[in-house]
């Protein structure tokens, strides 16, 4: 059976989750005057370390990986965790597009953490991901629009997140 990468459960032994390995979460907000980072021992628990660094993305963009991996290595951080991303830097004058902004961001946070899962956090990045998704082929496959597929297969597929994350946003205001 498969659990997180990594690690292995076999059904044969107590998997109770109190037994398995804590894989902890780090969540970053990497926005164009600092970078923010909160590092949980395991989803669902609270922060154990936090940082924040003053970073101008403009005025040395290379040095981006080097600085997500200190503040991890700050935080606590192990090989094991994953990682959480919200970003506004990509909307610095630095990049010519959005786009350009978010892929070098993206880039940054994988040569900064190979091989890690790395979750990236939009509502926009809902509805992408809900694309490929098997229902929304089949939807497609069976001749809907794509009006029609948004309306009954992704908004309400997309619509639980963004309600958990708006209500933390509210909660934490």
């Amino acid at each position: 059976m498969d659990g997180f990468p990594g690690f292995e459960i076999d059904d044969a032994n107590d998997t109770h989750p109190s037994n398995m390995p804590t894989v902890g979460v780090i969540g970053w907000d990497v926005g164009g005057a600092n970078t923010k980072v909160a590092r949980v021992a395991g989803p669902g628990r609270p922060p154990v370390a936090a940082a924040v660094r003053a970073y101008e993305i403009q005025r040395g963009p290379a040095a981006l990986p080097g600085l997500l991996g200190a503040l991890a290595v700050q935080v606590g951080g192990c090989a094991g965790d994953i990682h959480a991303l919200t970003m506004t830097a990509e909307l610095s004058q630095f990049f010519r597009t959005k786009r350009e902004g978010v892929a070098f961001v993206l880039d940054a946070v994988t040569a900064a953490f190979p091989g890690a899962a790395i979750h990236v956090y939009s509502v926009r990045g809902e509805f992408l991901s809900l694309r490929s998704r098997e229902f929304v082929e089949a939807a497609r496959t069976l001749g809907m629009h794509d009006t029609r597929i948004i309306l009954t297969q992704i908004l309400p597929n997309a619509l639980p997140p963004i309600v958990v994350i708006s209500s933390m946003m509210v909660g934490n205001a």
